[in-house]
């Protein structure tokens, strides 16, 4: 099963298989990534351990910033989903230390769904946060127009007295 560094079928929940953009069956470019012990943030933990790696061959430069991160609530992998076909099968059983945590990174072949797993997305309002910045700067156009609205009048003034404009 894990010894050879490679997972052949994994049940992962839906939260996982919609963050990546997967479908269940074969996978080509998926790695399950597996610690020694539970970490407070193993995105970050992986992001390391494949920066780690990455500096070696020259077709692995990216892997951080192109691939897609994970984490699966249940067994607390984190699956990355690599930009390249042949990365998984290079990077399965590495063994990497990133502080005090051991990672592991398995290749894994095909997946399908978990049951009773479900698709709750941990979303963050961003919309109050852009309606914010966007009444701020309405605002702050408001003020500017409202400050040269007198002075264009103003100058308007003088210029229909000085060419007696009526």
């Amino acid at each position: 099963m894990a010894t050879t560094g490679v997972f052949e079928s994994r049940e992962v929940s839906d939260y996982v298989i919609d963050v990546l953009g997967l479908t269940p069956g074969k996978q080509s470019r998926l790695i399950a990534v597996k610690f020694n012990k539970a970490v407070a943030d193993p995105v970050s933990i992986v992001a390391h351990a494949l920066k780690y790696i990455e500096h070696k061959p020259s077709t692995m430069r990216t892997i951080v910033n192109d691939s897609k991160f994970c984490v699966d609530d249940k067994d607390g992998l984190v699956y990355v989903l690599v930009h390249l076909e042949h990365i998984p099968f290079r990077l399965r059983k590495w063994v990497i230390g990133v502080a005090d945590v051991v990672v592991s990174v398995f290749e894994v072949q095909s997946i399908a769904y978990r049951s009773g797993s479900c698709k709750a997305f941990m979303d963050i309002p961003i919309r109050i946060k852009v309606w914010f910045f966007i009444s701020i700067s309405f605002l702050l156009f408001f003020d500017c127009f409202v400050v040269l609205i007198p002075i264009f009048i103003f100058f308007l003034g003088r210029f229909c007295k000085k060419f007696n404009c009526s």
